[in-house]
């Protein structure tokens, strides 16, 4: 079977089209959240697998069982956000005085023999308390200014919604290390035989802390950041091009012969190729949402995007260089 197409997808991308691909990914040890920029070729190659494997294990997945997914790609950047701080904050905040007091009370007492569970007890009282702020900070002004340009608004925060969204995607960076580093010393979350029930406790609460972390992380930086950084693109060209209409002197790069797997990269070709300033019309015969959400993560902040037409049977999207690609 032919997987060319699918390796060179972002793994978050093709999660946030069915959480189910999740599991497989995280059986083969791949990040799905914080790495989720990374093609799947890319993201096997760091980890040594063979990405035939991955693919068939992905298609699998796919024909597995009849549970409808729930396509959060699909839902409205504000709803997300509310759905995020509902779910994930919520979970967060009821569960992190549980898991304190089970990793302070495990280290206490089996501490001596294993001083390990004293590391662990530290390493998840940092993890709590930079999550408790950076949560406080989505709420206040991330969430706010994600719900403001979804309007057609402008932002409440002083900063720029990219600069809140890097500082939000280097704290999640942080977290997912410091949950690593906890998985490792905990032997993958195994106690050791005899420990007491608290002890075992301790650790299956510690791993589902760490499922839903990456659920969150994945639906903000896969789903919900490269949805925003997309709509503030729109609305910093929306000056400068005409509805309906290319801007004068536009190239239109029609990309419905091209076979799949060479368009994206004909695409990149074409916009690198582009001065600041530059644009060209991608004509196309699907709406091309996922390339969008690669420019994100691979050209974050030089992108700008405008639809010209949209469907059902023809997709013509103006794309503007808005500041040089760095080397």
């Amino acid at each position: 079977m032919e997987y060319t197409h699918l390796a060179q997808r972002p793994v978050g991308e093709i999660v946030a089209e069915d959480y189910r691909r999740a599991a497989v990914l995280k059986r083969f040890g791949i990040d799905f959240c914080c790495g989720g920029g990374r093609t799947l070729e890319a993201a096997c190659r760091k980890k040594g697998v063979a990405v035939t494997d991955v693919a068939e294990a992905l298609a699998a997945a796919d024909g597995h069982g009849h549970t409808p997914q729930v396509r959060v790609t699909a839902w409205a950047p504000g709803f997300l956000a509310d759905y995020i701080v509902n779910e994930h904050h919520g979970y967060v905040r009821e569960n992190v005085p549980v898991l304190r007091a089970f990793t302070q009370k495990v280290a206490r007492v089996h501490g001596g023999a294993r001083p390990e569970l004293v590391r662990i007890a530290a390493l998840f009282e940092e993890v709590a308390t930079e999550l408790e702020a950076h949560m406080a900070d989505e709420e206040a002004l991330v969430f706010p200014a994600i719900k403001a340009v979804a309007d057609g608004a402008a932002t409440p925060a002083e900063r720029s919604l990219r600069e809140l969204i890097g500082e939000m995607e280097e704290e999640h960076d942080r977290a997912g290390a410091l949950m690593q580093e906890i998985r490792r010393l905990s032997n993958d979350f195994q106690p050791p035989e005899g420990a007491c029930n608290t002890y075992r406790a301790a650790f299956a609460k510690l791993e589902e802390f760490e499922d839903d972390l990456h659920r969150h992380v994945h639906l903000e930086n896969n789903v919900l950041f490269p949805k925003a950084l997309a709509l503030d693109g729109d609305a910093r060209i929306e000056a400068s091009a005409e509805a309906g209409a290319p801007a004068p002197g536009a190239h239109v790069l029609d990309v419905r012969m091209i076979p799949p797997p060479q368009k994206h990269p004909a695409i990149f070709e074409a916009f690198d190729a582009l001065g600041e300033g530059g644009h060209f019309v991608l004509v196309n015969d699907h709406d091309p949402v996922p390339l969008r959400y690669q420019f994100e993560y691979t050209r974050a902040g030089q992108v700008g995007w405008a639809y010209l037409e949209q469907g059902p049977e023809v997709w013509r999207v103006q794309i503007t260089k808005l500041a040089p690609v760095e080397a």
